[in-house]
């Protein structure tokens, strides 16, 4: 566990081996997680006082 923790802050911290590959991934889901929310948004909107 141990090892596991100082691997993930030696990556973040750009220190490790694939720490841009990493960061990069991280950007691409935080993306992906704000266009998911924005849809999930849309398509529960109910501006057309639709009582369904």
């Amino acid at each position: 566990m141990k090892m596991a923790a100082r691997m993930a802050v030696s990556t973040l911290s750009g220190d490790g081996h694939n720490s841009a590959q990493l960061r990069e991934l991280l950007h691409l889901a935080r993306h992906a997680w704000h266009q998911i929310k924005e849809d999930f948004e849309l398509l529960t909107n109910d501006d057309d006082g639709d009582d369904r």
